[in-house]
């Protein structure tokens, strides 16, 4: 009973195989869930407008492959679904440079490009780090 607790809690803290793999598909699918999710939201749904804009989001995301040398495909796979789950908001609809200006960000944060030697952004990181792992430890 302990080892299937231990293998359950393993499982939900490391991530599967899978979620470290992901193909340009995975990408493209993943662009058109969070079309989708906007476009749902604001109560259109129509798959032309989807298949366009998440297009449109996919070639965003696929010019940031290999950038800084350590943006890779299932980084970036995981960054655009993190915000379908929590930015893909109403006020963005259509809005390809919020997008952008978001993906641009969130990468950052998960790999940092920037030297950072100011005292006061370093204060942010470490706020933005706080709030990180409260949300992951609950």
């Amino acid at each position: 009973m302990k080892a299937v607790a231990l293998k359950r809690q393993e499982s939900e803290i490391v991530p599967s195989r899978s979620y470290h793999q992901a193909t340009l598909q995975t990408l493209l699918d993943v662009c058109k869930t969070v079309v989708f999710s906007i476009e749902w939201s604001t109560g259109s749904t129509d798959s032309l407008q989807i298949e366009i804009l998440a297009a449109k989001l996919f070639v965003i995301a696929k010019r940031r492959i290999g950038l800084c040398g350590n943006y890779d495909v299932a980084l970036i796979t995981r960054a655009v679904r993190y915000l379908s789950h929590v930015h893909a908001i109403l006020p963005m609809d259509e809005d390809m440079q919020w997008l952008e200006n978001m993906l641009d960000a969130v990468l950052e944060i998960a790999r940092p490009v920037t030297d950072i030697n100011n005292g006061e952004a370093r204060f942010f990181l470490q706020d933005m780090a706080q709030g990180i792992n409260h949300s992951l430890s609950g």
